[in-house]
């Protein structure tokens, strides 16, 4: 390791108020590495939901989503007919690696103990009142022993480069996590997936303003539901953001004939 100031490096991240850098950087740079150590991948967050969750709003991809595609994606009728996603192999590699990532991390994380056990991996919660359901990545276990929700994505080196700001999808997926689990403050850990491998924090604090307008927006979709009455459209007819659009077969497409019909 020449050239590593590793003490120097600890001790700035720390007076900067990083969380998991720091602790992380220790353990990587420790000389008590096993000869080997297994890691486990949990690939529960891609399974189905239980039954009595199907329909329920998920952090990760419904807190930004328009109010009609979000009708169609929970309504009970309409979302057995939407197609099922694909994604280019390219997509898939790199959300494999990112679990890959993921796991390597929490790892060295429990090894160190800066997480508890493996009850604070993978974390879930469930919001009857929002009918909302997500998954927490860890639960970091800072020196005073209090806890801090922990939140981590990768980006391949070019966008990493142009990430100075936390993600509006990013942060609105942590604050609807941290409400689920109880938590004020949490921790959004950026990993970039390529050398020089570096990583960034962004510290995000409940914010009541925004979560109300996630809220709101998603009562008044469940109250569409129950009238089996969908929002406004979200795009134009023929335009690209339809073409994209998984819910377009029960949407415009669906409307064309009734249209050319005079229904």
């Amino acid at each position: 390791m020449v050239g590593v100031n590793l003490k120097g490096s600890i001790f700035r991240r720390l007076a900067d108020e990083e969380v998991v850098i720091p602790h992380l950087e220790q353990a990587l740079y420790a000389d008590n590495w096993p000869e080997s150590y297994d890691i486990k991948v949990d690939l529960g967050r891609h399974t189905p939901p239980p039954a009595g969750e199907i329909g329920w709003f998920y952090p990760s991809t419904h807190c930004l989503m328009d109010q009609r595609r979000l009708y169609y994606e929970i309504h009970p009728e309409y979302r057995l007919l939407l197609p099922k996603e694909k994604f280019p192999m390219s997509s898939i590699m790199s959300m494999t690696m990112g679990t890959a990532a993921h796991a390597i991390i929490q790892t060295q994380l429990s090894m160190a103990g800066k997480i508890a056990g493996p009850e604070d991996i993978e974390v879930r919660f469930r919001n009857e009142e929002r009918r909302c359901r997500g998954r927490l990545d860890w639960l970091f276990t800072r020196g005073n022993g209090t806890k801090i929700p922990v939140e981590m994505k990768t980006q391949n080196s070019r966008a990493y480069g142009q990430t100075k700001e936390i993600l509006p999808s990013w942060e609105c997926q942590l604050q609807v996590t941290m409400d689920g689990l109880g938590y004020e403050e949490g921790v959004l850990f950026l990993v970039e997936m390529g050398s020089p491998w570096q990583m960034r924090e962004f510290r995000v604090k409940r914010d009541e303003k925004l979560l109300n307008v996630i809220y709101e927006k998603w009562a008044t979709v469940l109250e569409m539901v129950k009238a089996n009455t969908p929002p406004d459209h979200c795009c134009t007819n023929g335009s690209s953001d339809m073409d994209k659009c998984r819910a377009k077969s029960v949407c415009w497409l669906a409307e064309i004939p009734r249209q050319r019909t005079g229904e």
